[in-house]
């Protein structure tokens, strides 16, 4: 698994691959949220934040549901076997 942010001016993440990691699926309690983490049995090698250059250990964040429930519908668009290649849409969230 790789992952990148842009944060300012500078891109933060692990270039190369994270070969072995464990998956975390949370569900909120009321239902509202999942969170999802990505813990890395190793440090993955790429840009990190102060001392912590050099190894990214894990990566999670959190999306409503409804952000959820898209995520999992275009992943299964993406997934067939469709001429396009290609999924995107738009989130708006309110607070």
């Amino acid at each position: 698994m790789k992952c990148s942010m842009l944060y300012g001016a500078n891109t933060y993440g692990n270039k190369s691959n994270a070969a072995e990691y464990l998956v975390r699926l949370m569900r909120g309690k009321e239902g509202d949220a999942i969170s999802i983490s990505f813990d890395f049995d190793k440090p993955a090698g790429g840009r990190g934040i102060g001392y912590s250059k050099g190894s990214v250990r894990s990566v999670s964040f959190t999306l409503p549901a409804e952000t959820a429930k898209a995520l999992s519908h275009a992943l299964q668009l993406a997934l067939s076997e469709t001429a396009s290649t290609d999924v995107e849409f738009r989130m708006e969230e309110q607070d």
